[in-house]
């Protein structure tokens, strides 16, 4: 006796529309409001900066300098630590594997962030020298970085 399979049993069942899309919005529209978050408190914290070196129009161009330097600086410090870290927590679970792992990425970005003050500081000091960076543009810079 042969059974005849019927094109049901073969294809998998299609999950619901509004399942799938509250899944696929949650998943999108958490990490995105966690960044505009994280924007805004970047925001508040470079006006601030600007405010202590004296903010004005003769600053300016020291303040747009230092926070370029502060995301290139933060790019490089990250080095994808971040996903690692993100990935690897989300694989294992919390526990002390993730403890472990996320005070090994700590204290790596924290060498990072210490090795890239060298770099930094001759930068500056060129910056100074030869293109008019004020001091207190040279602190702020070194500051954030």
């Amino acid at each position: 006796m042969k059974h005849h399979t019927t094109a049901s049993e073969i294809e998998p069942p299609v999950p619901e529309t509004g399942h799938w899309g509250r899944r696929v919005a949650a998943n999108t529209l958490n990490p995105f409001l966690a960044q505009i978050f994280t924007k805004l408190l970047m925001l508040g914290y470079l006006i601030v900066q600007y405010r202590l070196i004296g903010g004005g129009a003769g600053k300016l161009a020291d303040y747009f300098l230092a926070g370029i330097v502060l995301m290139y600086t933060g790019t490089i410090s990250d080095w994808g630590l971040s996903t690692l870290l993100t990935r690897e927590v989300a694989k294992e679970g919390e526990g002390r594997q993730a403890a472990h792992l996320f005070r090994e990425t700590l204290a790596l970005r924290l060498i990072i962030s210490l090795g890239l003050f060298i770099p930094v500081g001759l930068f500056v000091l060129v910056y100074m020298t030869w293109f008019g960076l004020s001091a207190d543009g040279a602190w702020v810079t070194l500051l954030l970085t």
